[in-house]
């Protein structure tokens, strides 16, 4: 006979003679009273940390039943010598309930069954039903190796790092922007911008962040800290004090608030960022902990400023030890704190901090990012297959990657349901109240009166107010930031109460009088009411006993198909820019990792919307031309300079270079001789691949080479005439040199970092001769954001054995290559270092080599772009927005997607024939991409048959046949044979339109089989 009752037990509690909880048959639960201890038993000696623990132990087994807070019918609440006149108690029940309301007994007690029990709450809850499957979804419209939730910065960071891996992805983002808590508004009269979330960065801890705006060409205003900051008392004395010091307190008040700070600056310290753990301090809230140490009322009222400006919450809400940990998280309570080189709050964004957003998402193919899409549903089908619903739309995906933060995926329904460790996660994480209010001003009034702009208040309603001013927009701003408990009680002043109550406690900080006259508008934000956030900003915090239930990793171990990340993840910079950026890499990486395609590196460059030139030519530019050259031509897979270009970059960057004289006629050349006296170095000026430099013995020399390269139009020194043609000669002035090395500084691709490397070369000649040995090499690696480490330079000049002044300049030059390496995102640099017989060094033979991807971020360095030495077909397919590489053989392709492109050639291959160029049309496969990508293919006399191999996701197969044949018929009759192999969305109706279209096209629905026709075409067989 089936028992009428079932016990619900956790890990900790199956020793135990009775059970903490039961069901009855007719689905309800019985929940044991549950004390104030952690799971270890542990019980603090704070009432008010034990309520914590008392609702965390009902939490956890409401949740082990597959119920939640809304289902609990009834409460008894078990107080030992109750105080009706200190009701600590219904705060925190308050919160854990939320908006519901189960009906509650409150019973006073002498005392509990454990001496140390203060408090014990019992429960009885409705069970739902459990459904049996999961959401009947319709079958997927499209499918993703990844699907991200979250256009944040942490989601957008993920799908560049997943990108990069050779993974498809689509991110999908609720709102109608991208950025998440990063929201940047500009201000009506068009000048300056208000950023309503996330604001200050730094340039030596943050440096993913700050890598970013550097890519995106961020303006960085540095935070005022020059003149003094205010402190409001609790009486509303206010007394100013310098930056850096104590505020104006008594010396036993001013001992006691040292002692406190120092005091969790060393707890923080001692803690393992990703991993921290001491079970008594997170039984404890951080007030407990703060008064447990012996701090007093100045230094308590210090710390609820920490609590409030950093999270939203008082110190009697928060886990001491999540709270230390998030200090930790930023290299410590003083450096988050700060608002100087190396603090938290140390640089703002002129164009306000959603460029980041805006520019990652820009540099991700069109399609990618979908707004307006919100996520209902994730449901996990099988063990390689998730769905999800958004907006309407099913996507199927290998993996799920979700940045939004923890209390929003309450709101996402999970099939089967999240583990009950995620779940707690979710349910304890909650916001404070926190809210910016910018208000403008005339005039700098402060800084006028030499303060710097940063108050702090024991009482605000602004707890702090910060300094926003951008000078270049004649802006004059003031932040003030409405947190806590004085913050949830401005927000309950009507609207037009809460300017005014902020514009007079601005006036009781600075003494001055008639603010409103200065006055000019205020702009704020709620995020408390925005439901994609979760209902709060920064960042979510935990009570105490959370940490120590799960451990720090679980916050972020991935659970099935499903990863995690977002801000509140992050080891590092918790609840920044920072952090968010740093959880995109790593769920990335988990990802990458756990699906076996490689792991992610280290972000050097940004990706490119379709397959990027430079990766196109990565893919196939070496492999797939192995029988085929092109002297003197380049196929630029990124963007090459012309050595008189990249010596112009070296002198600008303070690098000693010889002199040199561009020409273009045989007279220029022969007058830039004579400067030189005859003796000098001449070099045609083409793109790398058939450099030549002749070292010349006088001016006649040196004119009749010229007549020959330029008049006769040949290839640079009459080796090769199949090379382009010499429009510039490059006249550079000899130089006298004892000892020579090549340096080169390019990307590390195996240890995913930069690597310089050095070669001494052995010559007897000038500048450059074939004479050469190399004799000696060295190579280091280093950080692309921390730069040229100062011992990487001592070791080399050790092992190079150079004086003293010699390794100093090696040391400037390898810092100024560096210099144009990292700003000018170069993907190699390569040059000739010269120590002349005064012990000075020159460089010279300069090869730079760029990003493709950077066009858009350097337009002034892809001005300099020498199309005429390209590929030519390489610069038509650029200009309509296609990637084409021209390979060896006589089969040309169209294909969407790198992935295909590389199967397509390999099927070929298998079937004994060659590609004459790959070409990757894209995801839309247009009738116009069609029409551009069929005419460049079949100018290549080369080409004896066309293999299109299109793979339909977002765009329909239909659509793509329709495309094909009405470029086709445009075209005219085919001088070639064409092959066209369709498969995804709708392909059954493509693959009979293009049957249908009397065009003579060859229809196949089977790879292999496309692949063999073309080959069998391309030979005349068929």
């Amino acid at each position: 006979m089936a028992k009428s009752v079932k016990t619900v037990d956790l890990s900790n509690t199956t020793g135990l003679y009775y059970g903490p909880a039961t069901i009855s048959s007719g689905k309800t639960l019985h929940i044991a009273g549950q004390p104030g201890s952690t799971k270890d038993g542990h019980v603090p000696d704070d009432y008010e940390s034990q309520i914590h623990l008392s609702l965390l132990n009902l939490r956890k087994l409401i949740i082990a039943a597959g119920a939640s807070v809304s289902d609990i019918a009834k409460l008894n609440v078990y107080i030992v010598n109750y105080d009706v006149s200190n009701r600590k108690h219904a705060r925190h029940i308050q919160r854990f309930l939320g908006s519901h309301r189960p009906a509650m007994t409150l019973v006073p007690v002498p005392a509990l069954a454990v001496p140390s029990w203060l408090i014990e709450i019992d429960a009885i809850v409705a069970l739902p039903e459990q459904p049996s499957a999961g959401p009947a979804l319709p079958a997927a419209s499209e499918s993703y190796d990844v699907v991200i939730i979250g256009a944040g910065l942490a989601g957008l960071t993920a799908a560049h790092e997943v990108r990069r891996a050779g993974l498809s992805c689509v991110v999908l983002e609720a709102r109608d922007r991208v950025g998440g808590k990063t929201w940047s508004q500009p201000n009506a009269d068009g000048k300056g911008v208000i950023d309503l979330g996330a604001a200050w960065i730094n340039d030596t801890s943050q440096s993913k962040v700050y890598e970013l705006a550097k890519r995106y060409g961020a303006e960085m205003i540095e935070q005022n800290t020059t003149g003094n900051i205010v402190l409001e008392d609790f009486d509303g004395k206010v007394s100013p004090f310098a930056y850096g010091e104590l505020p104006n307190f008594d010396e036993a008040t001013k001992k006691n608030v040292v002692e406190i700070r120092d005091l969790c600056e060393a707890e923080c310290q001692a803690l393992d960022t990703w991993r921290p753990k001491d079970t008594a301090i997170d039984s404890l809230t951080f007030e407990a902990f703060l008064r447990s140490r012996g701090a007093g009322e100045a230094a308590l009222a210090t710390a609820t400023i920490w609590t409030r400006a950093m999270l939203g919450v008082e110190p009697r809400d928060i886990s001491a030890l999540y709270f230390l940990n998030y200090c930790k998280s930023g290299g410590g309570l003083l450096q988050m704190r700060s608002d100087r080189k190396g603090g938290g709050q140390y640089l703002r964004i002129r164009q306000g901090t959603q460029v980041f957003s805006k520019g990652l998402a820009s540099d991700l193919p069109e399609g990618i990012v979908r707004l307006d899409s919100p996520v209902k549903a994730v449901v996990q089908e099988s063990d390689r297959t998730v769905k999800v619903q958004a907006a309407g739309t099913v996507y199927s995906a290998r993996k799920i990657i979700t940045t939004v933060p923890g209390p929003v995926l309450k709101n996402i329904t999970f099939y089967p349901k999240l583990p009950p460790a995620k779940q707690l996660w979710s349910e304890s994480l909650t916001y404070g109240y926190y809210t910016k209010a910018m208000l403008e001003f005339k005039t700098p009034f402060w800084v006028e009166r030499g303060y710097c702009g940063l108050t702090q208040s024991f009482i605000g309603p602004a707890n702090v107010v910060r300094d926003s001013c951008s000078p270049a927009d004649e802006k004059w701003v003031l932040t003030c930031f409405m947190c806590g408990d004085a913050g949830r009680a401005w927000a309950e002043l009507p609207m037009s109460d809460r300017e005014k109550a902020i514009i007079k406690q601005l006036e009781t900080l600075w003494k001055v009088r008639d603010l409103e006259s200065q006055f000019v508008q205020m702009t704020s934000y709620e995020w408390v009411n925005d439901e994609w956030t979760g209902w709060g900003c920064p960042c979510p915090s935990l009570p105490p006993g959370v940490l120590d239930t799960l451990g720090g990793d679980g916050l972020r171990e991935p659970c099935g198909n499903l990863y995690f990340a977002g801000t509140e993840t992050a080891g590092e910079w918790k609840g920044y820019m920072e952090g968010a950026v740093r959880s995109g890499e790593r769920a990335a990486g988990e990802v990458v990792k756990d699906l076996n395609a490689g792991a992610v590196k280290p972000k050097l460059f940004c990706a490119r919307a379709m397959i990027s030139k430079r990766a196109a030519h990565a893919l196939f530019g070496g492999a797939w031309r192995p029988s085929v050259k092109f002297p003197g031509i380049k196929q630029v897979r990124s963007l090459y300079l012309l050595e008189h270009q990249s010596q112009v970059i070296l002198k600008e960057t303070g690098i000693a270079i010889p002199d040199g004289i561009i020409t273009e006629t045989v007279k220029d050349t022969k007058n830039a001789l004579e400067q030189f006296g005859g003796k000098a170095v001449l070099k045609p000026q083409v793109l790398l691949g058939s450099r030549q430099s002749r070292i010349l013995k006088d001016s006649q020399d040196g004119e009749t080479l010229a007549a020959k390269l330029i008049e006769s139009q040949t290839g640079p020194s009459l080796w090769d005439e199949t090379a382009p043609s010499v429009r510039r000669l490059y006249v550079e002035e000899s130089i006298q040199f004892d000892r020579k090395w090549h340096v080169s500084m390019a990307v590390d691709r195996e240890n995913y970092c930069p690597v310089v490397r050095i070669q001494e070369i052995k010559t007897t000649s000038e500048n450059s001769s074939t004479e050469e040995k190399h004799i000696r090499k060295h190579c280091f690696n280093f950080s692309l954001t921390e730069g040229i480490p100062q011992n990487a330079v001592i070791d080399i000049s050790e092992k190079l054995n150079l004086s003293k002044e010699v390794s100093q300049g090696f040391g400037r030059v390898l810092q100024g290559l560096f210099k144009i390496f990292s700003e000018k995102e170069a993907i190699s640099i390569e040059v000739d270092m010269l120590n002349t017989v005064d012990e000075q060094l020159i460089c010279a033979d300069s090869v730079f080599l760029f990003d493709d991807a950077a066009q858009k971020r350097q337009p002034d360095l892809f001005a300099l772009r020498q199309s005429d030495q390209e590929v030519q077909e390489e610069v038509e397919a650029e200009r309509h927005g296609l990637v084409y590489v021209r390979m060896g053989g006589n089969i040309g392709n169209v294909v969407n997607g790198a992935g295909l492109a590389m199967a397509t050639n390999d099927a070929i291959s298998l079937h004994g024939g060659t590609s004459a160029n790959f070409l990757d049309a894209g995801g839309q496969a247009t009738k116009q991409t069609m029409l551009q990508a069929f005419g460049i293919i079949m100018r290549d006399e080369r080409v004896k048959a066309i293999l299109v191999n299109i793979y339909g996701g977002i765009t329909k197969c239909d659509m793509i046949a329709e495309s094909i044949i009405a470029a086709a018929s445009e075209l005219g009759p085919l001088r070639v044979p064409m092959v066209v192999r369709l498969q995804g969305t709708n392909s059954e109706a493509g693959l009979k339109l293009l049957e249908n279209s009397d065009l003579g096209i060859h229809v196949e629905a089977d790879f292999g089989e496309a692949a063999r026709r073309a080959v069998e075409l391309a030979k005349g067989r068929l």
